[in-house]
């Protein structure tokens, strides 16, 4: 039990560790001569038995080659490990994969050439079915074009191997990258998809304290019940010119108690509404320091506290 224990903490160190000291679009190593990477023949033939041999092999693989994509699932369904490395490889091969998206076009001349000059929406088209054979979302933003890794890939490709917790998570994930909340778009009220979202991840860590990536669902979670209590990037909580609380959102938080009286949740709209009621509902220093205590403060790190805290936080 304590060797498997010490082997636990390893690798949740290494998935933590994981970019730590890279800026994006930084490679993940040096480029190595085409020579170098692993022969394809050699790889078919691995039967990996933990998430740390995996973890070697793809620190082996191309990093701007979507050949090293099906390299890594199929290094994943030929392995013989149990449930929990394979949740532990799961998250790798999704740090690896996301990586690739990142760099993928500033080290990809021939990609670049193809998206370049305005491509014929054939060439787009050829392009994004491609992309989505190896659970990348071709996407573009003023002219410049980007990759997404696609969260139900994970599901269709990986979900007969690994745990239940983590179907559900990737399961939750994927929910929420087809229906984004925000969509981009001005609007009235998004409570009601931060809701959706809140009660999904907290009966998530709920019933799955010991998940691997429980640091993962619990930022999540952080993350939306801040939004939901201070608003969002197209939703202020609070009026510019008084600083008075949103009447609507004030009646969301009154709806969100009575539907939803037993859960955990509930408590902290419930006492963020006391705390405001006793400076009539407008904001003040204390709304910042009520957010930190109790929807930044648990099980996560300094440094997240104030990324999460400075995100969704609109006065």
């Amino acid at each position: 039990m304590a060797i498997r224990c010490v082997a636990i903490l390893l690798i949740i160190s290494l998935i933590t560790s994981c970019g730590i000291n890279r800026q994006p679009g930084e490679p993940i190593r040096s480029a190595k001569p085409d020579d170098s990477f692993p022969d394809q023949v050699i790889l078919s033939h691995l039967k990996l038995t933990n998430a740390i041999q995996y973890h070697h092999w793809l620190e082996r693989l191309d990093p701007v080659d979507l050949g090293s994509l099906e390299s890594a699932v199929s290094l994943f369904k030929n392995c013989t490990a149990d449930s929990l490395s394979r949740d532990s490889m799961l998250f790798f091969y999704q740090e690896f994969r996301n990586h690739l998206a990142e760099i993928y076009f500033e080290n990809n001349v021939q990609a670049n050439h193809q998206l370049e000059n305005s491509p014929s929406p054939e060439m787009v088209k050829s392009l994004k079915a491609m992309f989505a054979a190896r659970g990348m979302l071709l996407g573009s933003s003023e002219g410049s074009f980007y990759l997404n890794p696609e969260i139900r890939y994970l599901l269709q490709n990986f979900g007969p191997f690994i745990s239940c917790a983590c179907r559900e998570y990737l399961a939750i994930e994927a929910s929420e990258q087809e229906s984004i909340f925000s969509g981009g778009r001005k609007m009235v009220n998004p409570s009601d998809s931060l809701i959706s979202r809140i009660l999904k991840w907290d009966e998530f860590i709920r019933r799955n304290p010991g998940f691997i990536s429980i640091r993962l669902a619990k930022e999540k979670y952080a993350y939306y019940l801040g939004a939901f209590l201070a608003g969002t990037d197209n939703f202020r909580a609070f009026d510019q010119e008084n600083n008075h609380l949103n009447d609507s959102l004030k009646i969301s938080f009154e709806s969100f108690m009575e539907k939803n009286p037993d859960n955990k949740s509930t408590q902290i709209v419930k006492e963020y509404l006391q705390m405001l009621s006793l400076n009539d509902f407008t904001y003040t220093e204390k709304v910042d320091s009520f957010l930190l205590e109790k929807v930044y403060g648990a099980g996560i790190a300094g440094e997240q506290k104030d990324q999460l805290r400075q995100s969704p936080v609109q006065h």
